[in-house]
């Protein structure tokens, strides 16, 4: 994976993720208030979401078809192909589903979400870390 591709999965993760908080923020816990935000954090939430996926599948071309085929990391990688799946079934459900489901998707996206995000930074700094180790010895 290239330096582009690993700058532009890493920006639209840490886009969306912030977006997201953002949109929480101001939609459960200062929902008393007039949003500061606007839409412009859900929508920026949205567009960050779809670039996103779109990185999740280069990810499935390469460094998880990859990773797969060499025996490696193959519980946390199905946990997080599992949960961004859920993510992006969960963020169509919101746009599109029945007003009836809509709770109960928001707070499915909500806790993917932060699980995803907890997850991946953790893999992310993982590798970086012991990289580093093999580096320095």
């Amino acid at each position: 994976m290239g330096p582009i591709v690993r700058t532009v999965i890493w920006s639209s993760l840490l886009i969306c993720a912030g977006s997201g908080l953002a949109e929480y923020w101001q939609s459960d816990l200062v929902s008393a208030f007039q949003k500061p935000l606007g839409r412009w954090a859900l929508v920026l939430h949205g567009v960050s979401g779809m670039a996103l996926a779109i990185g999740f599948g280069l990810l499935m071309q390469s460094h998880i078809r990859a990773a797969w085929r060499m025996k490696r990391h193959r519980v946390s990688g199905t946990m997080m192909a599992s949960l961004m799946s859920l993510l992006m079934i969960s963020g169509l459900l919101l746009y599109y589903g029945n007003e009836a489901i809509h709770d109960v998707s928001r707070q499915l996206h909500i806790f993917s979400g932060l699980g995803f995000v907890g997850l991946t930074l953790w893999h992310g700094l993982f590798r970086y870390f012991q990289s580093s180790s093999k580096r320095l010895n």
